[in-house]
């Protein structure tokens, strides 16, 4: 499947029918100009829903908001501002910062623990709700 911006947010939009209504948490917006789209078996990012622009920003939805997904980060640890987004509820779930690994290498993420920083899951996300995973550089705008 060609990932596209159309289809990804086609596919964002069917899983988000309460996005009309405003968050009650918003965040600083990312760069979508920046980020390209990701998800076949030779981008970064595991699942088929996925815009980044690698080592800065990364916006990941999983359609089945209980499902583990992962990420590669390239060499270099990076501190990120990271945040759980349900788009059924339409809420923010604050992780703080996320910190790749310095050499680099792949993470697995998990809305339902919030691994890889347990204890900060997304909240409410279910089979049915989705989730969006949102990680910024610190220091980017």
């Amino acid at each position: 499947v060609q990932i596209t911006m159309g289809n990804l947010f086609t596919q964002f939009a069917q899983a988000t029918p309460t996005l009309a209504k405003p968050s009650p948490a918003p965040v600083a917006p990312l760069d979508l100009r920046a980020m390209r789209p990701q998800g076949n078996t030779t981008t970064p990012v595991s699942t088929k829903y996925a815009l980044s622009q690698a080592g800065q920003r990364y916006l990941v939805f999983q359609p089945t908001g209980n499902a583990a997904f992962t990420i590669t980060f390239p060499a270099g640890a990076v501190t990120y501002d990271a945040r759980w987004y349900n788009p059924r509820s339409n809420t923010f779930s604050t992780l703080g910062t996320y910190t790749s690994p310095s050499g680099g290498g792949t993470v697995t993420f998990d809305p339902t623990d919030g691994s890889p920083n347990p204890g900060f899951p997304c909240p409410s996300c279910d089979a049915t709700s989705g989730a969006v995973l949102w990680l910024r550089k610190q220091g980017l705008p």
